[in-house]
């Protein structure tokens, strides 16, 4: 199936009701059946988790993101790389993969480190234990990009030197504070509760 093509609807039957789970194993054998019914099942909630965590928002990036994590995801089953043993294991992986992925495609055509303006389309906008696994209506994204641009503004050159490092560029906890430009934070956990604070901030839904 073309990944950037919607999917047609699926008949209903015993295909369509089973659990991702079987439907990955039987992805696993070669069953394009299985793989059509697990690409149309998580077609909308792809692309609203792409569209919600990337610096681009046009069709296109979107429809090829789409397609790189199925394709990628399809291949690590057929392979071997990846077997789903519990309830919400899949889910748990293609989301688990989405993210990579979608990190990996906008920094791959940003070629830099995206500016710290831009923090809100990355990290505080991303929430793969729930929102990416719940319909969210895309009129809600610009209301909270805009939101999160004021505080940005806002945001005093501690935290967006803090913020930078945390969220942008992952740097661990203890080496942030091994910079030893941030005297007025004791240790790891007062790090770790300021910037829960500010993620809140950013995002009020998470």
């Amino acid at each position: 199936m073309p990944p950037d093509k919607q999917p047609d609807a699926q008949p209903a039957g015993p295909i369509a009701a089973s659990s991702d789970e079987a439907l990955a194993f039987a992805c696993s054998c070669n069953d394009d059946a299985s793989y059509a019914t697990l690409y149309e099942r998580y077609y909308n909630h792809l692309g609203f988790y792409i569209k919600r965590n990337s610096v681009y928002k046009d069709q296109s990036f979107i429809d090829d993101t789409r397609g790189i994590i199925f394709f990628t995801v399809l291949s690590n089953l057929k392979q071997g790389k990846f077997t789903p043993k519990f309830p919400g294991s899949f889910k748990k992986y293609l989301f688990e993969t989405a993210k990579r992925i979608v990190f990996d495609e906008n920094r791959a055509r940003l070629k830099f480190v995206r500016p710290i303006s831009e923090v809100f389309t990355e990290e505080e906008l991303l929430d793969p234990d729930g929102l990416a696994y719940r319909e969210v209506d895309p009129d809600d994204y610009e209301e909270i990009e805009e939101q999160a641009k004021e505080v940005m503004a806002k945001l005093n050159s501690q935290e967006k030197r803090l913020v930078q490092l945390y969220f942008i560029e992952k740097m661990p906890p203890d080496d942030i504070l091994a910079l030893g430009e941030f005297k007025n934070i004791k240790n790891v956990a007062s790090l770790r509760d300021k910037m829960y604070r500010i993620k809140k901030r950013l995002n009020p839904r998470t």
